[in-house]
């Protein structure tokens, strides 16, 4: 997605324009010093491959309000977790992304609220971008990695428990959280959640 775009999204109206201009600038000198990765205004998201790991351009936008410089900001989080999720980018994730697949497809058709929904296997993300009441779209990151060391560690102490109840039980405790291998854009609201949790109960 293009760095630059029309301003309608409600992280990018916190700011002048002039402090937009400057927290892009920012983000191109952070990705010109090494690190590549997408911009997406709809979702209030920054996706960076190296170090694998996913950015709130909410939390971005709060953090250069303090320190006036969005390439600092985002070294920092680089190196240490952060307000960012890492991705751990583990193979133990990729039994779960199929499960998932499958998991989504009924989801789309039957959950209200729901707008996206996506697995990455290269990245071990999931990705769901959830709206409630009229709102704009809310886009919570969980990293599948962690996920999967949960479902591991669940399996070991009840190894009668179906598989797929094991995985909707760790998703479900993850979407109750923000941290801890999850990140949701901007601080998600009681319903935004329950529409999150619809998803994956499924």
């Amino acid at each position: 997605m293009s760095l630059h775009a029309e301003r309608r999204h409600d992280w990018e109206k916190r700011l002048t324009e002039e402090q937009e201009e400057r927290l892009i600038e920012g983000i191109v000198a952070f990705k010109k010093a090494g690190h590549d990765l997408d911009l997406y205004h709809e979702g209030g998201k920054l996706d960076v491959y190296e170090p694998p790991m996913t950015v709130s351009l909410y939390a971005l936008t709060d953090a250069f309000h303090r320190e006036g410089d969005a390439k600092k900001v985002l070294e920092h989080w680089a190196a240490s977790e952060g307000a960012a999720l890492h991705l751990s980018r583990e193979p133990k994730a990729t039994t779960l992304v199929r499960h998932i697949d499958t998991l989504l497809e009924s989801a789309r058709a039957d959950v209200n609220g729901l707008e996206h929904s996506t697995t990455d296997e290269l990245r071990g993300s999931l990705e769901l971008g959830v709206r409630a009441a009229g709102g704009p779209m809310n886009l919570v990151a969980i990293d599948l990695a962690r996920i999967a060391e949960e479902v591991q560690k669940e399996r070991e102490t009840n190894e009668r428990a179906p598989f797929s109840e094991v995985v909707r039980n760790q998703l479900k405790a993850a979407l109750q959280r923000d941290s801890g291998g999850v990140l949701w854009m901007r601080a998600p609201t009681a319903e935004e959640r329950a529409v999150a949790r619809r998803v994956v109960d499924r």
